[in-house]
């Protein structure tokens, strides 16, 4: 539940951010255009890799580069002008 709320709060923010910086309305939907393409793809090799390995490590696995990922933006962001 808590990993839901965080991921749609993040998606949020970042089309929230992203419209503020290039000040169009457009940018939200390529935001949301690469998230879909994003998680279409990471859905069908997620349940490629469910079939074959634990599902515990594969959830840790997903959540670290979840984390990374959120780093990396968060560091990218921090540093924009």
């Amino acid at each position: 539940m808590i990993s839901f709320v965080g991921g749609a709060a993040f998606l949020v923010a970042l089309g929230w951010r992203v419209t503020a910086q290039t000040g169009k309305a457009s940018s939200l939907g390529f935001v949301l255009a690469a998230e879909s393409l994003a998680m279409l793809g990471t859905l069908l090799w997620g349940g490629v890799l469910a079939d074959r390995y634990p599902r515990k490590r594969l959830m840790i696995g997903s959540d670290l580069a979840r984390a990374v990922v959120m780093a990396v933006f968060f560091g990218l962001d921090a540093t924009a002008i």
